[in-house]
């Protein structure tokens, strides 16, 4: 139901409808559904730069699409979020969320998986948490050898360890359910 409200507060995003409007106008509405957030004025704030910007990809690459798969999905990320490129109110995870929901076969990192590839964890790295390019390369490597996508792997992963998710491998992990908990440090 709130999709369709969203349609017709955006004017079922109509660009030059909200390269004009104002941001508190937008942001009254979307509240009022009660689909607002922290960012929400910050983020409405942005739509009239950000569709500047996405225009000009446009432009440049003749169609987003061209735009995505003109380079490794890492180096997109880093252009939106501060490159040529970039978008405001946009950080490099929601960046690959975006590359992640038009297609583009791609992970990111996050705590949950960072701690569980830690060595606390599954010992994958070294350190207590993986970084953010140890987790994308584990995620990739995991991916090609189970040919499995990133982007199903890093879901999968995201769920196992999420407390609204499968609620397995959390902060405080129910290890009596996991399956891995004897390649496992928690308990160990």
């Amino acid at each position: 139901r709130n999709r369709e409200n969203l349609r017709y507060i955006f004017k079922f995003y109509n660009r030059e409808y909200l390269k004009k409007i104002d941001p508190e106008v937008l942001t009254k509405e979307v509240i009022n559904i009660n689909c607002g957030n922290a960012s929400i004025y910050r983020q409405m704030k942005a739509l009239s730069y950000n569709i500047t910007i996405l225009e000009k990809i446009e432009k440049d690459y003749e169609h987003l699409d061209c735009f995505v798969a003109s380079a490794e999905p890492n180096t997109i990320a880093n252009i939106l979020y501060d490159g040529k490129y970039k978008l405001n109110q946009v950080g490099k995870a929601f960046a690959l969320d975006y590359l992640k929901k038009v297609g583009i076969n791609t992970c990111k990192s996050d705590s949950q998986i960072t701690r569980l590839f830690g060595s606390n964890r599954l010992s994958l790295v070294n350190n207590h948490i993986a970084t953010a390019l140890e987790t994308m390369s584990i995620i990739k490597k995991i991916s090609k050898d189970t040919l499995i996508s990133e982007i199903e792997v890093n879901s999968l992963l995201w769920q196992f360890c999420l407390p609204r998710g499968a609620n397995i491998c959390t902060k405080n992990p129910n290890c009596y359910l996991c399956k891995l908990n004897h390649l496992c440090n928690y308990n160990n």
